[in-house]
This record gives C-alpha cells, sequence and structure tokens, in this order.
C-alpha cells in the first residue's frame, strides 16, 4: 500500500472527502487522523480494519499484511490480483500437479525424514504447495471483495457456511 493508496481509493474510486470517509469509517476517526494516516501510511490495525470494511476493501488489509507488516511478509501467501475463472484455472493446474507428485510425498514422508537424495523431490513439492496456497488465499480474498461489494448474497451465503459448519 503506497502513501497515496487510501487517498487515491477515497477520493478517486468513491469520490468522498475525508469528511464523508470519517462519517463511514466511524470509530472516533478523525479527520486530521486520516490525513497522517493517508500520507504517512501508518494505520493501526484497528484502524486498517475500519477504513477496509468502510471502503469495501478487504485487499487493504492482505495487501498490508503482506508489505508492511513484518509478521506478515514472512508468513502470508502472496495474493494474485485475477477474476475468479483465472483463479479456478490456477487452482486447478496446481491441484493436476500436485497429483502426479502426492505419492512421492507419502514416500518421502513415509520415515519421517527427508533424506538428501529426497532433498530435490521435497523442495519442488513444497514449491507446488506454495503455489496452491496462493491460488486459494487469491480465491478467499475474491470472495471477501464480492461478499463486501454485495456481489455476493451475504446473507445466504452465511446460512449455508452455518448449516455445512453444524455437519462437521
Amino acid at each position: 500500500m503506497s502513501k497515496s493508496d487510501l487517498q487515491t481509493i477515497r477520493k478517486e474510486e468513491l469520490g468522498l472527502t475525508r469528511e464523508e470517509a470519517c462519517d463511514l469509517i466511524q470509530m472516533g476517526m478523525t479527520v486530521s487522523r486520516l490525513e497522517y494516516i493517508e500520507k504517512n501510511n501508518r494505520p493501526t490495525p484497528e484502524e486498517l480494519r475500519n477504513i477496509a470494511r468502510a471502503y469495501r476493501r478487504p485487499s487493504l488489509l492482505y495487501h498490508y499484511c503482506l508489505n508492511t507488516c513484518d509478521i506478515g511478509k514472512c508468513v502470508f501467501p502472496k495474493i494474485l490480483n485475477e477474476d475468479l475463472s483465472q483463479l479456478t484455472v490456477r487452482l486447478i493446474d496446481g491441484l493436476n500437479r500436485f497429483e502426479y507428485k502426492k505419492d512421492a510425498l507419502i514416500d518421502i514422508s513415509a520415515d519421517d525424514r527427508i533424506s538428501a537424495d529426497e532433498i530435490e523431490d521435497f523442495v519442488r513439492i513444497e514449491e507446488d504447495i506454495e503455489k496452491l496456497t496462493d491460488s486459494l488465499a487469491s480465491i478467499r480474498l475474491w470472495r471477501d471483495s464480492m461478499l463486501a461489494k454485495g456481489m455476493i448474497d451475504t446473507e445466504k451465503y452465511s446460512e449455508i457456511k452455518r448449516r455445512r459448519a453444524s455437519k462437521k
């Protein structure tokens, strides 16, 4: 998130003044604080959650974690900014590639050790798993964005998630 990303979203994409944005963000956000955040890219995690919610941009959270937060840089998967059809093709391709390597992974893991002759295969498998993780995280972000924008029926989605969770 560059120093002007929040300001660009607020002004150009949402057409909001800082005062209007503060009304949307709520939670005690002041015009001077929002100006500081936009210029210095230094929101608290709570402020960023509130801004992301108000602007309907869950991607702000992911972007912050990936690029600003030292812990997030280490643990968050790379988010691919693609549409659902591209993400689906990428995921299916990754699953197909992994299908051929699952037997190798079973062989490698059978003794709970990675021997010298297994390291190269293990690294390749690990890279494929990372790509799958990136695809799955990107699909989740796409879903979160569509829910936030009202492009997926939130009530119906939540109902189905609750129903499926109760069956587990």
